[in-house]
């Protein structure tokens, strides 16, 4: 049964060039010098002058659909194809939005906040990249999720905007899973757990938990060991850094 191969990459897409994002091209880049990386941000002029020079940028609102279109439209025309698209999109606090406690906490504009960035960012990826994908070749959409989006793993509630969310962005996940099967596309769909991560993201509530907190650049090899390898079979999975399998 064919394996998905990081060293058999030509083009990876990596949505969101934040703290994960850029460690996870920077790797693939250093492993694989020849792969074509391409990064979205919304604003690429703080990416440094060295950064550029590695990668392809691109500015990107990924709650446009117009964004949408002509990303993918400005790929096909550059590269022609992509083997790998690694979503790092995700939002957990903003001026809008922070952890709710309670049931009191909830503010309507956090939730679609929430849902606009951790769930439908998704079905948008694919929606306008699942063309760009080889049908000669395997090829594999990441979208990394959260291990507070198990509804069987729940145990504490709380957080309601950012566990919801993330909950539907698994089944978002499943389904694609189902669809690419149905339709006999050579292309995988799973969810990753990237571990505890020190990132803008999750810094303010860090010292809430007793959890192991990884660097981005450690994340970053916990993620790539678990897609190098990857078999049709775990199309639909939820997955930790670790390479278990994560209960919906």
């Amino acid at each position: 049964m064919k394996s998905f191969r990081l060293s058999e990459v030509k083009t990876c897409l990596v949505l969101g060039g934040g703290d994960i994002g850029m460690a996870l091209a920077r790797v693939i880049k250093k492993r694989n010098p020849n792969t074509e990386i391409i990064i979205t941000k919304r604003k690429i002029e703080y990416v440094s002058p060295k950064e550029r020079e590695k990668f392809v940028l691109y500015p990107h609102d990924p709650l446009s659909e117009e964004s949408w279109s002509s990303l993918s439209n400005t790929i096909k025309s550059n590269f022609g194809h992509l083997d790998l698209v690694i979503s790092t999109y995700g939002i957990l606090h903003d001026n809008e939005l922070s952890p709710e406690k309670k049931i009191e906490d909830i503010a309507l504009s956090g939730l679609v906040k929430a849902f606009q960035v951790n769930t439908f960012t998704a079905p948008l990826a694919v929606k306008h990249l699942l063309k760009l994908m080889p049908r000669e070749s395997l090829s594999t959409f990441v979208f990394l999720s959260a291990k507070v989006g198990s509804i069987s793993d729940n145990s504490t509630g709380g957080w309601y905007a950012y566990r919801s969310s993330k909950a539907s962005l698994n089944m978002m996940v499943k389904n694609m899973a189902i669809e690419f099967k149905n339709r006999k596309k050579n292309a995988l769909a799973v969810a990753i757990h990237p571990g505890t991560t020190a990132t803008e993201l999750s810094r303010p509530y860090l010292s809430n938990f007793n959890l192991k907190v990884w660097e981005p650049n450690q994340t970053a090899e916990h993620i790539l060991r678990v897609i190098d390898g990857l078999k049709p079979d775990n199309n639909g999975d939820f997955l930790n850094w670790d390479g278990t399998i994560i209960p919906y």
